[in-house]
C-alpha cells in the first residue's frame, strides 16, 4: 500500500538541518498543483508579474525572466551524473513505499511527497510522484510511470524522445514570437539498484521550466512499468542536484514476497 502524501512538515525556515547532509532552503512559496494551459492564456502568465509558466516555474523572486530570443547561446558542454549507489539508510529521513513497483526511498524530513498531481504536458504518465517542498514549485525528485513492458532503451527510443521533442515543440508554440527550442540527448546504458537502465542528459538551448537547460533522467523497467526519475537544477542556495541524488541513492526495490 503506497504512503499517503505528507501534509504535517516541520517548516522549512525552521527545520534544523541534518549531520552531513545537505539541507533545505525555504524559498517563495507558490501554487504547486496549478493547472497548465498551452494557449494565448499561457503566454500571458509566462510573463505576467506571476512569473509561472506552464505550470512549474523556479524557485527565487529575483530570478530573471525567461530568455525569449529564439536564438540562444549553444550548450557547450553535457555533463551525467554518475548514477548514485543505492539502499543507502539516513538516519532522519522519511520512509516512502509504492507498492505497484515494490519501492521504498527516504526524502528529507522538509519535504512532502505530492500524488495528486494534474500533469497536462505530453510527459503526464500513468501515475507520477513529486518530492518537493510542501506549498512550493521547488521539487527535487519527479518520478513518472508508464506502463509499459518495454525495455528501457526500446522504450526510449520509440516512445520516451518523442514526447520530450513533442513537448519542445508545446513550449515553443506558445512563445511570442514564436521560438524554436532545440533538445539534445545524451544517452548512456547504466544500471540502478540492480536493474538495467539509462542515463539521459536532456539538453536545451532554450531554457524554460519544462525544458531547463540540463534535465537528468534515469530510466529503467520494473514491475511491468517504464521508471523515469527526473532533476534538474532547482535555483536554490544549496546544491539541489546533491540532494536529487541522495534521494535515489536510498531506493531499494524488495522481492513481493518480502515488500
Amino acid at each position: 500500500m503506497e504512503n499517503q502524501p505528507v501534509t504535517n512538515t516541520p517548516n522549512v525556515s525552521s527545520a534544523t538541518p541534518l549531520p552531513n547532509q545537505v539541507s533545505v532552503s525555504s524559498p517563495v512559496k507558490v501554487n504547486l498543483l496549478l493547472p497548465i494551459l498551452f494557449s494565448t492564456l499561457v503566454s500571458a502568465i509566462i510573463f505576467g508579474a506571476g512569473g509561472y509558466y506552464l505550470g512549474k516555474q523556479s524557485t527565487s523572486s529575483s530570478q530573471p525572466a525567461i530568455n525569449t530570443q529564439v536564438e540562444a547561446t549553444p550548450i557547450s558542454s553535457i555533463t551525467t551524473p554518475t548514477t548514485p549507489p543505492a539502499g543507502v539508510k539516513i538516519s532522519g529521513w522519511k520512509n516512502y513505499s509504492v507498492s505497484s513497483l515494490n519501492l521504498t526511498f527516504q526524502y528529507p524530513p522538509n519535504l512532502v511527497v505530492v500524488t495528486d498531481i494534474n500533469n497536462s504536458t505530453v510527459l503526464a504518465a500513468d501515475k507520477e510522484y513529486w518530492v518537493a517542498i510542501d506549498g512550493t514549485d521547488v521539487m527535487y525528485l519527479d518520478m513518472f510511470l508508464y506502463s509499459s513492458t518495454k525495455d528501457p532503451s526500446d522504450w526510449w527510443d520509440t516512445e520516451g524522445k518523442d514526447k520530450f521533442q513533442k513537448l519542445a515543440d508545446e513550449i515553443g508554440n506558445v512563445m511570442s514570437p514564436k521560438a524554436i527550442v532545440n533538445l539534445t540527448y545524451n544517452v548512456q546504458p547504466t544500471t540502478f539498484v540492480g536493474n538495467q537502465a539509462l542515463n539521459v542528459t536532456v539538453s536545451s538551448n532554450y531554457e524554460s521550466p519544462h525544458t531547463p537547460k540540463q534535465r537528468y533522467l534515469t530510466i529503467l523497467q520494473q514491475n511491468g512499468y517504464i521508471v523515469m526519475l527526473s532533476y534538474n537544477d532547482q535555483g536554490t542556495t544549496e546544491p539541489s542536484i546533491d540532494i536529487s541524488k541522495q534521494i535515489l541513492s536510498t531506493f531499494q526495490f524488495a522481492n513481493e514476497e518480502n515488500f
